[in-house]
């Protein structure tokens, strides 16, 4: 067995024991897709910047069966312990620093194709197509050198990862994911379903609805953002699942002062059954969507009624938002602007902004909340991917929402396992519903 190196940095900016490589190449990475599909080795070994890879980890990787093969890593002490393979169809799927790639995977997808950016990506969903999946070996095998600060880390992860594509690397991932959606069978075009006219039957414009569970801290300062604004005609519809600190008080304290604010109660549950409860409730053309340690901007229910107003086609809108620490002082980061939305991508992405204000019938057309599936996470990804199958999704582009980040936050203590699997099992869904539509409007106009 012989085995080839692919370095995609100066090869002075990698430790590895170099004597046990036929071949070794440093190559930038608009380079890497032809040095790959060039090499003479059984196995090609790629790294990235940074790494120390050791002979034992070297044979550990070797003799590891498996197509495509990757590995925990260490990182100032610290273990990263990676995912197994999914499913995930995101570019942001982490294989880490170090990744072994057998002569057979180039064999069974055609080789790599030539991207700046996007090759490894573009091979992976290839392979994935082939019936191929990625190995994990669950050791720290090599260890990285750190050189980005907390903040950057913190960003670069999970949700935040756009904030550093560049626009060139970003069109790349979407033009590899647009192309892989084209061979599913799964891509949409732009035909989309009427809505009603249906604004008489709202006693009120805009329900702001608010679950909530134990948030004493931040409650108070997330309806004082809605009774405050310069829009008046809402309700604020606060659901209590189960709170036992000082949450309903606070609540009861703002609805005996400002009649527009309602306290419901309901027993203990998941984030999608108090979503669908206050829904049943909720009287308002419009519903808007407030996490109870977030907060408006002043003008923020009257910019989306008035955007609303104007686009009678549209089913949801979206703005921008804002990080903030917890107290509310905005991160030193740009505003989270999702750029890269549209109907297609939002498949690829994290999500499509905040906040969402929704036309209330499209859960009359659509339904409520994934209780079972996606109760306790990601029901609102789940439920943004429902309407931009069927209907307009319309960007507002301005920050309208602060998002408070903070040690409790839904998003900070759920395990990046149960997330990976949420996530991914709603895109397996999504792509299966875009497969159905796409068949039921191709045999409809076959029809005309």
């Amino acid at each position: 067995m012989t085995v080839s190196l692919v370095l995609t940095v100066p090869r002075e900016r990698v430790q590895v024991p170099a004597h046990r490589f036929a071949e070794v190449h440093a190559v930038p990475p608009e380079h890497l897709a032809t040095t790959l599909n060039r090499l003479s080795g059984d196995v090609l070994l790629i790294t990235e910047p940074e790494v120390q890879l050791t002979e034992a980890g070297l044979d550990r990787f070797l003799q590891t069966p498996g197509a495509w093969v990757y590995s925990d890593y260490e990182e100032e002490g610290r273990r990263h312990r990676l995912l197994p393979d999914l499913g995930d169809i995101t570019e942001r799927f982490k294989t880490g620093p170090v990744q072994l790639i057998r002569r057979e995977v180039l064999a069974r997808t055609g080789g790599a194709r030539p991207w700046r950016f996007a090759t490894l990506y573009d091979l992976r969903l290839r392979w994935m197509e082939q019936g191929g999946t990625l190995t994990h070996i669950p050791e720290p095998l090599y260890r990285k050198v750190p050189r980005e600060d907390a903040l950057q880390q913190m960003v670069k992860s999970d949700s935040f990862a756009y904030l550093f594509y560049s626009p060139e690397a970003d069109r790349e991932y979407e033009t590899v994911f647009k192309q892989w959606l084209r061979r599913q069978g799964a891509f949409l075009d732009g035909t989309y379903d009427p809505l009603p006219d249906d604004a008489d039957a709202y006693p009120v414009t805009v329900s702001v609805i608010i679950p909530v569970k134990d948030r004493q801290d931040y409650i108070g300062a997330a309806i004082e953002s809605v009774v405050r604004g310069t829009f008046s005609d809402f309700e604020v519809i606060v659901v209590d699942a189960g709170s036992t600190d000082r949450t309903p008080e606070i609540v009861q304290a703002w609805a005996a002062r400002d009649p527009r604010v309602r306290y419901l109660w309901k027993p203990p549950g998941n984030i999608a059954q108090a979503l669908n409860f206050g829904l049943r409730h909720a009287r308002g053309r419009y519903i808007a969507q407030l996490d109870s340690d977030d907060f408006y901007e002043p003008d923020t229910l009257a910019e989306m009624v008035a955007y609303m107003d104007r686009h009678p086609g549209v089913g949801l809108a979206i703005s921008y938002y804002r990080v903030t620490d917890p107290e509310g002082r905005p991160l030193p980061l740009e505003p989270i602007k999702h750029l890269e939305y549209d109907r297609n991508n939002i498949l690829r992405v994290d999500g499509a902004g905040a906040l969402r204000f929704f036309r209330h019938a499209v859960f009359k057309i659509l339904g409520p909340y994934n209780e079972v599936q996606f109760g306790d996470y990601a029901e609102d990804y789940d439920m943004v991917l429902r309407i931009s199958e069927r209907f307009r999704v319309g960007r507002v582009h301005r920050v309208l929402y602060n998002y408070r980040r903070h040690e409790g936050s839904t998003d900070a203590t759920r395990s990046l396992v149960d997330k990976a699997v949420k996530k991914t099992a709603i895109r397996k869904t999504a792509l299966q519903r875009r497969r159905l539509r796409n068949q039921t409007l191709q045999m409809m106009r076959g029809l005309l």
